[in-house]
């Protein structure tokens, strides 16, 4: 069995508390849905959802926080109108 171990770099997300001062505003909101999973813009914006207003804005603001760490939010077109949006590691 070889003795060496394997350098692997592991760069977790940054928690909520770190990046927003407060924890109801609607950026802090949607990093959090963020970190659980992929969110569709309907669910951003539904009254049953997050209910975020201009998440096209919020999407650009916590993309501005976060691409300094090295993490985005990437887009995926789901259907006509509908995309959905994840944290992804940027190397």
């Amino acid at each position: 069995m070889n003795d060496e171990q394997i350098d692997l770099e592991f760069n977790p997300p940054p928690s909520p508390e770190e990046l927003f001062n407060n924890p109801k505003s609607q950026n802090c909101r949607l990093y959090e849905r963020l970190l659980i999973g992929p969110v569709t813009n309907e669910e951003i914006s539904s009254r049953d959802g997050l209910h975020l207003l201009s998440y096209t804005q919020r999407i650009f603001d916590v993309r501005r926080i976060l691409r300094p760490l090295n993490w985005d939010i990437k887009a995926q077109r789901i259907d006509r109108g509908l995309f959905a949006y994840e944290l992804t590691a940027v190397n």
